[in-house]
């Protein structure tokens, strides 16, 4: 039996996940296909899921107190089996109380934040944001070969870079002065990516405007290969925990940041579906996937990780709750997870009980 059959048998609804298409945005760079109906997932005419105690929510007026649940794509729902069973529905239901998913599939947290600025503009009387994610900000510095310092990476990221440098080596001026420049700096600047060099950085060399040792630093603000240099990410998240922290303070709302359940770093033993699903998994996934979660799986890794957004949110006085530590042995025999991410309707079910009993809401 193939990995697909038996992810589509143990979880059905992924099948439509799987459907669900990506269009392409300004800014964003992406979001899901808008307008796709289903008895698993509906999104509305912006991509984001649609909540089903209230499918149009501009019939709601802008002054109702309103509440939102972001992240990525365990925001979203992916593992639900119908829009009522993601996570921001059943927060509505428990807390009698409007929450809107405004979760992106693949999402950074900048992505997080810039969806939540292009689209809650209508709300004029906001109460809580609680930011559920953690997960990709980390599979993203060790997944994206181009990783600029200051602004982070994104999924699709190597693609893009790749498709814009093609552009530029189809100019042949460009690939003139590229070649040129291998052949006369890199005996001096042997460090240098001369296949993607930008030609503002080339003339800064030649004209003498970049000191020695300086030059791989301009390669990183332009996104070349980032040096593992951990810090960068958890600069970026930093940075975005400010905003969010100067967005909740300027409009009177809550922040909360939920770190997100990875089953690795929990420490509940995998139901027998779980085991089958990760299984099939591993055997199908790359070897660059592999190498990534090895770099995740670390208990030293999720620890560090954790104690630093704990630390980061401390400091902008946004509350901080870890899942994780909710996920033991007493779940041992429970089907949560459908992969090590994504959590099926009991899963959903579970984190909701969570957030409801343990932030101020």
């Amino acid at each position: 039996m193939s990995m697909a059959d038996i992810r589509y048998q143990l979880a059905p609804q992924m099948r439509i996940y799987d459907q669900l298409q990506q269009v392409w945005l300004p800014y964003l760079m992406f979001s899901q296909m808008p307008n796709f109906q289903s008895e698993v997932v509906s999104t509305d005419v912006r991509g984001l899921r649609i909540s089903p105690q209230y499918d149009n929510v501009n019939h709601i007026s802008p002054n109702t107190p309103i509440n939102f649940l972001t992240g990525g794509s365990t925001a979203f729902g992916v593992g639900a089996s119908s829009d009522k069973n993601t996570i921001s529905a059943i927060l509505s239901n428990n807390l009698q109380n409007y929450w809107l998913n405004y979760g992106g599939r693949a999402y950074s947290s900048t992505q997080e934040l810039m969806s939540f600025l292009f689209y809650s503009n209508y709300w004029k009387n906001i109460k809580n944001v609680v930011i559920f994610s953690g997960v990709n900000n980390m599979v993203l510095y060790y997944i994206s070969r181009y990783y600029p310092e200051l602004l982070g990476s994104f999924y699709f990221s190597n693609f893009y870079y790749e498709k814009m440098n093609d552009l530029k080596r189809k100019n042949s001026f460009v690939k003139f002065l590229r070649t040129a420049a291998k052949t006369l700096l890199k005996p001096f600047y042997p460090e240098l990516d001369y296949e993607n060099i930008s030609i503002q950085t080339l003339f800064e060399i030649l004209m003498g405007n970049v000191e020695l040792g300086k030059q791989n630093q301009i390669q990183k603000n332009h996104g070349i290969i980032h040096r593992k240099d951990i810090n960068m990410f958890y600069e970026v998240t930093e940075r975005d925990l400010l905003l969010w922290r100067s967005f909740g303070k300027a409009h009177n709302f809550k922040v909360h940041f939920v770190l997100q359940p990875f089953f690795n770093w929990t420490t509940k033993e995998p139901s027998i579906e779980e085991k089958k699903l990760f299984e099939a998994l591993d055997k199908s996934q790359q070897q660059h996937w592999q190498t990534i979660k090895n770099y995740i799986d670390n208990p030293m890794a999720y620890k560090e990780y954790k104690d630093r957004l704990q630390t980061i949110c401390q400091s902008f006085d946004i509350s901080f709750l870890d899942t994780n530590t909710f996920f033991d042995a007493s779940l041992n025999n429970s089907f949560l997870f459908v992969d090590r991410v994504h959590l099926n309707d009991a899963g959903n079910e579970l984190i909701a009980d969570i957030i409801t009993k343990n932030l101020n809401l």
